[in-house]
């Protein structure tokens, strides 16, 4: 794979990469797979990951299809799976759906990143953002973080206990989305 020269396909500008932040202490150590098939995003987004961690394995796959080849292996287990949502070779929602049937611990670990939806993905796109699990394309570094966090920040029991419930939802309804300012 080339060197990217403009990173701006990926994310805005924007200056703060503390390392010492929150997602970035979460994502240390971690695993990360990563699935694009534009391989100027897929080195963009490689390189951010390890800028706001400096200690990241990361794991680059260019379709679902090989994302998919990988994970076969058992041996693979990522920490946070980051993929596009439309692709030629295995879509994001295609990981997805195999991993529900064979790999099910790891389908909650997934962020979707897409710059547009087909019409026959909307109802599955609509649910990913409502989850805080889908990021459109180009994102801010911000955004990108927040996401992360809706996925890799599991509360406590006591946590969920003590989380406001969302209005009209019964008790086990509760909001474990990281918010803006915890970020």
């Amino acid at each position: 794979m080339e060197e990217i020269k403009d990173n701006s396909t990926l994310v805005s500008a924007e200056t703060n990469l503390d390392t010492s932040d929150k997602i970035s202490a979460m994502l240390n150590g971690k695993t990360v797979l990563t699935v694009d098939d534009e391989q100027s995003i897929l080195i963009m987004l490689n390189k951010l990951l390890i800028r706001l961690t400096k200690n990241c394995n990361v794991i680059a796959s260019e379709s679902g299809d090989e994302a998919i080849s990988k994970l076969q292996d058992r041996r693979l287990h990522p920490d946070l799976i980051i993929s596009d949502l439309m692709m030629p070779s295995g879509t994001g929602k295609d990981l997805y759906d195999w991993l529900l049937a064979n790999r099910p611990e790891l389908a909650g670990q997934m962020i979707f990143a897409s710059g547009g939806v087909s019409d026959k993905l909307q109802e599955f796109y609509q649910n990913m953002f409502r989850e805080g699990r889908l990021i459109m394309k180009p994102y801010t570094i911000t955004k990108f973080r927040r996401c992360i966090g809706n996925v890799l920040f599991k509360p406590t029991a006591q946590e969920k206990e003590s989380a406001p419930k969302s209005e009209g939802e019964g008790d086990e309804a509760v909001s474990t989305k990281i918010q803006p300012d915890n970020i």
